[in-house]
Order: C-alpha cells, then structure tokens, then sequence
C-alpha cells in the first residue's frame, strides 16, 4: 500500500507525528486519499491529492487552512514540517497534514440553522490577502460544466431530454454576478462538512474547493439544506413524508443570523433567488450514472416557486 511502502520515512518530517499508527482510512472522493493517524502528540488527518491536482493549487490549499488558523477561524489547523513546510511532494501527487478535530456531523434542527448562519456570516466577514487563490466556485465556469452535462442529456429518454431542454433556458438566462461583493467562500457547507463539538460549536472542515468568490454562492447553499428527500431525512433525522420536505423556516432561521452579522446588500438580495437556482444546477448530473437525477431537478423547481416569496421575510 501507498501508506506503507512510501510514506513513513516521508511522515519523518513532522515533528508532531513521531511513533505514529493509521487509525483508520477516512471516506473520499476520486482518486484522494485520507488517513486518520494517531501519536503522542495528538490525532491528525493525512490527505495526499490526486495525481492532477498542481502543486500551484495545493499551495492555495494549504494556504487556506494557514490564513484560518492566522485568525482563528474554526477550521483545521495545518501542521507543518521541522523545516516549515505547508506540503510535501509524494510521487506524482502531494500530502498535508492537519490536527483532527473532533466532534460529529450536526443533526438539522432550528438551532442549528441560526448557528450556521452565523458562522457562515463570520468567514464571508474576513479580510482575505491579496494573494489568496480565486475560487473557480463562479457562475461562469460552473454553467459551462452544467451545460456539457444538460446537452449530453439530450441524447437521453423523454423525461431527460424535457429535463435538460428545461435546464438549458435556465442557464441560457443567468443573471450577471459581477457587480457582486467578494469574499472568503467554503464552496459546501452541507452536513457532512460541518462539526460539532460537544460544546456545539460549529467547524468547517474539506476546504479544497475554497477561496475567493463571491459569498452569495455559500448563502445560495441554503436550498440544499432545507429541501429533504426520503434519505435525506433519514440521515439527518428530520421528520416529513412524501418526496419532498422543505423547510422554509429554517431558511429564514438561517438567514435572519446571517445577516446579523453581515446583512446581504440589495444585489445580494435580488440574486439570492439565482444563487439557489445555481446550487441546483450544479447538482443535477449524476456521475455515475451519466445522466440527469429527477428528484434534484424537482426540488429546483420547487424552490423556484417559493424563493422570492420566502427567503427574505
């Protein structure tokens, strides 16, 4: 194994993980990889990048989890070498190391929603260093994906040749986000990428994706997080029935603490409908299945029908 065989005298560099042991092979996707070591100085977690991510953008990466922990903003703290090093080559890929934070994956409650609002507000707050990376997480790239995605679609069956021919007027008529406000984005801020800790203080954790763009893109996350199908309220235990449970006050329980903090600016407000809609339209594809995923498309619509009359309130 790639562990075994090629890591522990390249593990030698950190000071913080002398005598470790693998405790466990965390879940990812692609072609990462993550461990979970343990030593006398604590519990870490080990990431080693798939082979096409360049060492430019691995240095964004880390230097993401550097800048948060400069301002202490809850996240992991990446743990460096004897020499300083923020990464280390490893064959054709590159590896990191950062301290373990404990804590579970939050259940979806009122309170849980007004404690996100309120942390996502604070990290949109930040100041951010001119040099920190831009986050290709922009309406411009993104629609592109989703377009190759709806017009292989069209080759499909006639509920996905309606769904993609539907999909398509949506990302044909997209506002402009330009004149938007930038600031420090997470990119996912879903369930699994949140901890709570036994205090129930909330972190943020996977921050690959993140860095600069436009905040609303994070608030625009709030239609996946309120909008329940039948698995859904399964692993978060949320109560419902039918296909679809939405939760309208939790969005507003959201965004009421959001904006306590950092109140959206009238532009935000107007395109906060389209942010959702996009969040949406990035979620439609199924990857392994290659084609587009109905249930996601009707949760779009259902949200569509209700955003303007609901989100601000």
């Amino acid at each position: 194994m790639i562990l075994e065989e090629l890591l522990v005298n390249i593990l030698r560099q950190y000071p913080a993980l002398d005598g470790f042991r693998v405790e466990e092979c965390l879940k990812t996707s692609g072609q990462r990889r993550a461990y979970l070591l343990n030593s006398a100085a604590g519990r870490f977690v080990l990431k080693i990048t798939d082979p096409q991510r360049a060492e430019e953008v691995v240095k964004c990466d880390t230097g993401i989890l550097e800048y948060l922990g400069e301002v202490d903003f809850p996240s992991p703290r990446l743990i460096h070498t004897r020499s300083g090093q923020a990464y280390l080559p490893l064959e054709d890929r590159f590896l990191y190391v950062s301290a373990y934070l404990p804590g579970k994956h939050p259940k979806a409650t009122p309170e849980y929603y007004s404690k996100l609002g309120q942390l996502m507000a604070r990290l949109h707050s930040l100041p951010f260093p001119a040099e920190m990376r831009r986050s290709q997480h922009r309406p411009k790239g993104l629609l592109e994906e989703v377009r190759g995605q709806l017009n292989q679609a069209m080759g499909g069956d006639a509920e996905q040749r309606w769904m993609a021919e539907q999909g398509l007027k949506r990302v044909e008529a997209f506002p402009d986000f330009s004149g938007l406000p930038e600031g420090i984005i997470h990119t996912d801020p879903y369930f699994v990428n949140v901890l709570e800790d036994g205090a129930g203080s909330l972190a943020l954790i996977d921050w690959e994706d993140g860095g600069i763009s436009y905040p609303l893109m994070d608030v625009g996350y709030i239609g996946h997080l309120v909008t329940f199908l039948a698995h859904d309220r399964q692993n978060w235990q949320v109560s419902g029935e039918g296909e679809i449970t939405f939760k309208p006050e939790w969005a507003q329980l959201f965004l009421r603490a959001y904006q306590q903090a950092r109140p959206l600016n009238a532009l935000e407000r107007e395109l906060l409908p389209a942010a959702i809609q996009l969040n949406f339209l990035m979620y439609l594809w199924d990857w392994d299945r290659q084609r587009l995923i109905p249930e996601n498309f009707r949760r779009m619509q259902w949200l569509e029908e209700f955003a303007s009359r609901l989100w601000l309130v």
